[in-house]
């Protein structure tokens, strides 16, 4: 329920009449089929719901990936900051593991090996990726990051 009101609070503010004809970009993320963790079945209908909606809402490109590995992670990432480039709106969406640690929230790519021991640590295991350093200064207009992680 909160997804829904949220996915469609970011729809209403993206889908208004100023950003009619901007460049709207976005990556929807879909990570289930974790090797050491838990998998989650709802992960990629979140994904393909939120990408239906971005698309639906007038975004121009929207990007989908499952099950990304942390060296495809970092690819798609770096990828969408190239599309993020000039554009007047760029958002992440992201449905999968996460964690928490010291104020920063990392996703969890699928073949993360997390212990117990490193998520005591102040920082999260090498393999996770930060969501709050993405970059996106190419672009010029509102940037939003969305996680409905599991922690």
């Amino acid at each position: 329920m909160a997804r829904g009101l949220l996915l469609a609070m970011i729809v209403a503010l993206l889908a208004a009449p100023s950003f009619a004809q901007a460049k709207r970009v976005a990556l929807v993320i879909g990570n289930g089929a974790y090797v050491t963790a838990g998998r989650l079945v709802n992960a990629q209908n979140d994904m393909a719901l939120v990408s239906t909606a971005l698309k639906q809402a007038g975004f121009t490109t929207v990007t989908t990936r499952t099950d990304l590995s942390t060296q495809n992670f970092q690819k798609a990432l770096r990828e969408f900051q190239t599309q993020a480039d000039g554009a007047e709106v760029a958002l992440i969406y992201y449905a999968g593991h996460g964690i928490e640690a010291k104020g920063v929230n990392w996703l969890i790519p699928v073949d993360a090996t997390l212990s117990d021991r490193s998520l005591q640590q102040t920082s999260a295991d090498p393999q996770s990726i930060a969501l709050s350093p993405v970059p996106l200064s190419g672009t010029s207009g509102p940037k939003a990051s969305c996680a409905t992680s599991c922690r």
